[in-house]
């Protein structure tokens, strides 16, 4: 009996952990962001003197502390650290969308792991593991106030902006008796979090324009509003990917009352990457919680028709891979923006070869 019950809560992970490397690693393909030599030398020279420049991206903290932690000095050490934390998320990613059962792998299929892979050393990673935390506790009822409030820390500490828009979409999303303790437990994580950010700004000596400060210089409002209007179609389905299919279901098969909250819950998201250049990246991890808030819809939904549910499926995946990404940044890309620096898979290779020489030569 228990190895049976082992096989019920291992095998559904598994799965999960399969399908996101795959996709992650052979279909998206990973990659590095273009500045991540730059943010390492920046990291450097800020824990001994004061910048001339202050990029607005210092404000999120996260690789930061981990490279203070972990006293990295060497660049390569640096990017196997990015690259394994990218892994571990994706693997407690697996763990907490296990609650969907066989419907968690659909969770890939959707724009934020084209993000998270073509952006590794972003914090997006983290920000997507937050978001999925929070919306099962939501999901699952969960009545602990001090986890909801300790999650809400860590995302706006992350990320103040996906914080902030992310918010409005769980109350969207939620129920009516959840949305007191989400705009308690929000509002107190949300304020810790500032002076913790404020904290962390002084230690840094931070002198630049924040990042809500950056989107009033000239052109920004400008060209990524323009952006949105030039390529909505292909921005909506950057987001969502396969898994739109579920939000049409819902929507065409349920009363307006039920379905409008993820209509409304997409338009904040939309809205959110409509203030970012980077709109493709933005809008695919504000998209978190009404997908997985639309999965779990599925994993209820009665169809009348079994095999209805298997067309369906299967419309998710295979569009995903016919269709493809079509990451709006500047402009649609198919792939990574990100490919000056040494590859992902090359940058693994050396290290292999490095760490192995003695034993193959």
């Amino acid at each position: 009996m228990k190895i049976n019950k082992i096989k019920e809560n291992f095998l559904p992970i598994l799965l999960n952990l399969i399908t996101a490397t795959f996709l992650s690693h052979a279909f998206f393909k990973l990659s590095f962001n273009d500045w991540i030599y730059y943010e390492f030398e920046i990291y450097n020279k800020i824990e001994n003197s004061t910048l001339d420049n202050y990029p607005f991206y210092l404000e999120s903290p996260l690789f930061f502390i981990i490279k203070k932690l972990f006293s990295i000095e060497n660049i390569d050490v640096y990017l196997l650290v990015v690259y394994l934390f990218f892994n571990f998320c994706i693997f407690l990613i697996c763990l907490n969308i296990n609650f969907l059962g066989q419907y968690g792998p659909i969770f890939f299929f959707s724009g934020w792991l084209v993000t998270c892979s073509w952006f590794l050393g972003y914090v997006d990673i983290l920000s997507t593991l937050l978001l999925v935390i929070i919306s099962k506790w939501i999901l699952l009822n969960d009545k602990n106030t001090f986890i909801w409030t300790f999650l809400f820390l860590l995302l706006a500490f992350n990320h103040f902006g996906i914080f902030i828009f992310s918010i409005i979409s769980f109350l969207f999303l939620s129920d009516k008796e959840q949305r007191k303790k989400l705009i308690f437990s929000s509002f107190t994580g949300g304020f810790i979090a500032s002076i913790l950010k404020n904290w962390y700004l002084d230690y840094i000596n931070f002198l630049g324009r924040g990042r809500f400060r950056t989107l009033f210089n000239q052109n920004i409002l400008d060209d990524a509003t323009g952006f949105i209007s030039e390529y909505l179609p292909s921005l909506i389905w950057s987001g969502f990917l396969g898994s739109i299919f579920i939000l049409f279901l819902i929507v065409l098969t349920k009363e307006y009352k039920f379905s409008q909250k993820y209509i409304f819950s997409s338009f904040v998201a939309l809205i959110g990457s409509g203030i970012v250049v980077d709109s493709s990246r933005i809008f695919s991890i504000l998209l978190i919680p009404t997908i997985v808030f639309l999965i779990y819809e599925l994993s209820k939904y009665k169809f009348v028709r079994s095999y209805t549910e298997k067309v369906l499926i299967i419309f998710i995946i295979l569009s995903t891979f016919v269709l493809e990404e079509r990451h709006v940044f500047g402009y649609v890309r198919n792939v990574s923006p990100n490919l000056d620096n040494e590859s992902v898979y090359n940058f693994l290779a050396r290290i292999i070869n490095s760490i192995m020489k003695n034993i193959w030569t």
